[in-house]
């Protein structure tokens, strides 16, 4: 801040002679007046090479007309200074017709003319270089750099790699310029000792985690990658764990968000999970709404069967077509789903595969975005849950030109 307190005093006390007056002949210069209270007639910049004057201006709050003081000089200067791009700044005050201009100069911190990340292995550089703030053919900022450096840490530890460590280089190339490299050392893992589950009365830890992507480390865990911590999956854990209780039919679930400790010397991590089950849920009525369309057999009819877990009767003659001389249902291909019985336990996936059933059963009469959205509403009062399929079947659409890529020596034909 020596910059800065040489420049008040400058502010205060001096008027610049004609041969630092800039645009100003030494018949035009005139004598030591005090600063406070002078209207200024002109603001310049100087001095910069790589920042341009219109982004130097921005900062600057005094202008023409004004009435100076000491504080607004003062707040110019810090405003100037706290962009990180100087390593000093000092206003010139000269006299001109009618009041006084300032001269705001500056000397810029180096300019960086690469940027890169060494030493790492466990992430690719492309992933790490879109973390860094520090741009290449700009002026050095430290704070910057500080900050690239919290977001390569950051990254680490979302990986599992807490003990990373980060040191950055700035390296003089001459000229005024540096490269800025950033030294990282990755050390070793840490994996996942514990996962545990609070509030999970009805469904028992090991259902639960059988599906989950998380794993702890168990015996040996440096012979394979089990154990493997990170925050990306733990948090997509989330959305497993609650699968897993819709699937036996606690449509009310909430799971929270994971919570994860790190063991004081940081070898470890335990990742918990708070549940609140709610009440399980049997089927209650099943209804399907939105558009049908009769004469393509596209009817509530056949979405009941469906529904019940039957196959799609032909309807009609054109539910059959013909390729390569045989005819053929034009619903062979779909699956036969579980029935959405009444009072049946809720499963989420046998609600999903009959979602997808009727879509199918839309899309094979041409209406290729048709969407079929299931809504479960539960009613705790009576243990059951309706399941309420909507259809919306959207435009129809017929083949046009098939294309093939990719066979060079043979013609499409």
């Amino acid at each position: 801040m020596g910059g800065v307190i040489r420049a008040w005093i400058a502010a205060i006390l001096v008027v610049v002679a004609a041969p630092i007056a800039v645009g100003v002949s030494s018949a035009h210069a005139q004598a030591p007046a005090e600063v406070e209270g002078a209207t200024v007639r002109e603001v310049r910049v100087r001095g910069n090479r790589y920042i341009e004057d219109a982004a130097v201006l921005a900062r600057i709050g005094v202008r023409s007309g004004q009435v100076l003081s000491p504080d607004m000089i003062r707040r110019d200067l810090d405003s100037i200074y706290g962009t990180g791009f100087f390593e000093d700044v000092t206003v010139l005050v000269r006299d001109v017709e009618g009041g006084v201009g300032l001269i705001y100069e500056v000397v810029e911190k180096p300019a960086v003319v690469d940027v890169r990340v060494e030493g790492n292995k466990k992430i690719d550089s492309e992933d790490l270089t879109e973390l860094i703030d520090v741009r290449s053919y700009g002026v050095l900022n430290e704070a910057k750099v500080a900050d690239t450096i919290q977001a390569l840490r950051d990254k680490y530890v979302e990986k599992g790699f807490y003990l990373a460590e980060i040191e950055p280089e700035v390296l003089p190339v001459g000229n005024d310029r540096v490269e800025v490299i950033f030294h990282v050392t990755e050390n070793r893992k840490v994996l996942v000792q514990k996962v545990a589950f609070v509030g999970n009365d009805n469904v028992p830890d090991r259902k639960i985690k059988r599906y989950m992507q998380t794993k702890e480390g168990g015996f040996a865990p440096w012979l394979t990658n089990r154990g493997t911590f990170d925050r990306d999956v733990v948090e997509a854990d989330q959305q497993v764990v609650q699968y897993v209780y819709l699937e036996e039919g606690y449509v009310d679930v909430q799971v929270e968000t994971p919570r994860v400790y790190l063991s004081p010397d940081k070898r470890w991590i335990y990742a918990s999970f708070k549940v609140e089950e709610g009440q399980r849920y049997k089927i209650g009525e099943v209804t399907i709404g939105g558009d049908f369309v009769e004469e393509e057999g596209l009817t509530e009819e056949a979405a009941r069967l469906i529904i019940d877990g039957s196959p799609v009767p032909d309807v009609q003659e054109n539910q059959w077509r013909v390729a390569n001389g045989k005819k053929i249902r034009r619903f062979s291909r779909m699956r036969r789903a579980a029935a959405l019985e009444h009072e049946n336990w809720f499963k989420y996936s046998e609600m999903e595969q009959v979602r997808a059933n009727l879509q199918r059963l839309w899309g094979d009469q041409g209406y290729a975005f048709a969407n079929v959205i299931a809504r479960p509403v539960p009613n705790p009062d009576t243990g059951l849950v309706d399941i309420r399929f909507l259809v919306d079947k959207g435009r129809k659409v017929r083949i046009g030109r098939v294309r093939i890529s990719g066979n060079d020596p043979t013609f499409d034909k």
